[in-house]
């Protein structure tokens, strides 16, 4: 059986075989960490509670000799699924790690990406310290730190910023919002399961292209300290040109943006200055935590970094990702 799921899952990777193998041992790992914590998608299981058994590649082939016949049965179907209708892995075996969260993810919302988890830890690593510092001061009597995800998809970066951020202090309040009732549903989901408090978090709906709800997102809350944004960044050429596992799955609202697929960079920017954010806070420039930060295509940095400029942010940068690519612009 083991070497049958094996040749099917090789045509996915005909020039790296290497991968079918790890596919097939990472499925097997998925089935194996099961047996000692079921799936839970509604409830609290903090990520760190279990950990998932790791095989070494001999190991597999008699792992899953040794399994149940419901468990051989489901990883034939998760072979199907990835090999006939070419479903994402992270969809077919349902979670996804991100910042050290196990993160659930289903079609269409999309996946996590590694690109992202980069820029979201870079910026635990400037906010702790100002969040820290701010609790010392403030004597029991200080103001939430606000942060507000736009495009909040399955929620893990508004998710993986509070678990992180309130370890450092308990003053921090995140909003995660999108227009997709399907991604809200997901996102709500992942913040019971891995025990996020509605204190700590709130998942709303939101347009961003409404002046309406942004102002209203703003007012409610006497503005946030910081927003943050993966909004769609894809254009429509680069879309039809995604493999099938992208474009066949991942909601293409959640990808595909106009004006060379930064539409939504310029939106977002204006409306941040307009409305969302704290006004006595925006003409100061000595904090070392940006105002702004969104994600980009690899070539978008510098038409980015303009619409973020002339939107009123000082000191703009563009970071780029381990791979040396642009992929986030953060503004002060």
């Amino acid at each position: 059986m083991y070497k049958h799921l094996l040749s099917r899952l090789t045509t996915l990777h005909p020039s790296t075989p290497s991968l079918a193998a790890n596919e097939i041992r990472w499925m097997t790992e998925e089935l194996l960490r099961r047996r000692v914590s079921r799936p839970s998608f509604l409830f609290s299981r903090p990520s760190n509670t279990v950990q998932a058994p790791t095989l070494a590649d001999l190991h597999v082939e008699s792992t899953v000799v040794g399994m149940t016949v419901q468990e051989r049965r489901r990883l034939e179907t998760w072979v199907e699924k990835r090999v006939d209708l070419r479903m994402p892995l992270q969809y077919v075996l349902g979670t996804q790690g991100f910042c050290g969260l196990d993160v659930k993810v289903r079609p269409p919302t999309l996946i996590p990406r590694w690109e992202t988890e980069e820029w979201t830890m870079r910026l635990v690593s400037l906010i702790s310290p100002q969040l820290a510092a701010r609790g010392e001061e403030g004597g029991g009597r200080t103001r939430p730190f606000r942060i507000l995800d736009l495009c909040t998809g399955s929620g893990c970066i508004a998710i993986a910023l509070s678990h992180h951020l309130s370890r450092t202090s308990p003053y921090l309040h995140v909003t995660a919002c999108d227009i997709s009732k399907r991604a809200l549903s997901l996102a709500r989901v992942n913040t019971r399961r891995l025990g996020i408090p509605p204190s700590r978090i709130a998942v709303e709906w939101a347009d961003v292209h409404s002046d309406g709800v942004m102002r209203h997102l703003g007012a409610e809350v006497d503005g946030f300290d910081l927003v943050v944004a993966n909004p769609p960044y894809v254009t429509r050429e680069e879309h039809e040109g995604l493999e099938q596992e992208v474009k066949g799955w991942e909601d293409r609202g959640a990808l595909v943006a106009e004006d060379e697929g930064t539409a939504f960079h310029g939106r977002i920017a204006k409306c941040s200055k307009r409305f969302l954010l704290r006004k006595e806070d925006q003409d100061v420039t000595s904090s070392s935590v940006p105002k702004i930060a969104m994600e980009i295509g690899e070539k978008q940095g510098p038409t980015v970094k303009r619409l973020v400029e002339s939107a009123g942010f000082r000191d703009v940068k563009v970071w780029k990702d381990l791979a040396g690519v642009d992929r986030c612009v953060v503004g002060y």
